[in-house]
């Protein structure tokens, strides 16, 4: 399953600075955020807690990791080790 970054990580998120906000996110969680995406469309971690049978659990997790290699799901992407990464446009490139 994807592993999103955290919502302090996140310059998308608009639950960073309240945890409670966090906690009933649709968007994410908190540990996790995907703003802009529901947890079925980002195959995050939460899906096993909703009504979803396990192969279903599977197929949205395998079609959120495809739409992320293809980057279908910005400003998503992964990572060269596989790991969830926000990619902002016209964002200068980190330093070294």
């Amino acid at each position: 399953m994807p592993a999103y970054p955290l919502p302090k990580d996140n310059p998308f998120c608009e639950c960073a600075q309240n945890p409670m906000k966090a906690f009933f996110c649709q968007q994410g969680h908190m540990l996790e955020c995907h703003a802009g995406y529901g947890c079925d469309v980002a195959g995050c971690s939460h899906l096993s807690r909703y009504d979803f049978e396990p192969d279903e659990v599977a197929e949205l997790e395998a079609a959120a990791l495809e739409r992320l290699k293809e980057g279908l799901l910005p400003p998503y992407s992964l990572d060269a080790e596989g790991q969830v990464v926000v990619v902002i446009p016209d964002a200068p490139p980190p330093a070294a």
